[in-house]
């Protein structure tokens, strides 16, 4: 009996680290992505604390502007306007983050181009899992 509930308590701790590894891991590679492209770009902020403020904070925003962007979306339908309409939000949760924190400064140029980039990598991904959805049909 002993052995049977020791044996559960090791499987639940180690999937319990491994869960907390797996997010580890995504989040580093999301903060040392962020920090390499402010990097090239030259964005200045105060330490990694900052940063990593920052990008909680945009995310928290850009959770809030999520639910309008995807209706105003859903109702054009068009690429094009689709493309404008979330570059827009995701533009404004990054400035709006920015203003609110004196720690960092990003420049106008370097907020638009991570809006465009941030699209790419969304709609890269959103392909991918059509593609999915179609092969397993």
């Amino acid at each position: 009996m002993m052995k049977n509930i020791l044996g559960n308590m090791l499987v639940v701790t180690l999937i319990f680290l491994l869960i907390i590894f797996a997010l580890a891991l995504l989040v580093g590679a999301y903060f040392f992505g962020v920090t390499g492209f402010f990097a090239i770009f030259g964005v200045t902020y105060d330490s990694p604390g900052s940063l990593l403020l920052f990008i909680l904070l945009s995310f928290v925003i850009g959770f809030i502007f999520e639910i309008p962007e995807k209706i105003l979306a859903l109702l054009i339908g068009h690429k094009f306007i689709t493309f404008a309409i979330e570059c827009f939000f995701t533009w404004l949760a990054i400035h709006i983050a920015d203003e609110m924190m004196d720690s960092i400064t990003i420049p106008l140029d370097v907020e638009i181009i991570a809006c465009m980039f941030l699209f790419v990598i969304q709609q890269a991904f959103e392909d991918i899992d059509e593609k999915n959805k179609a092969e397993n049909i």
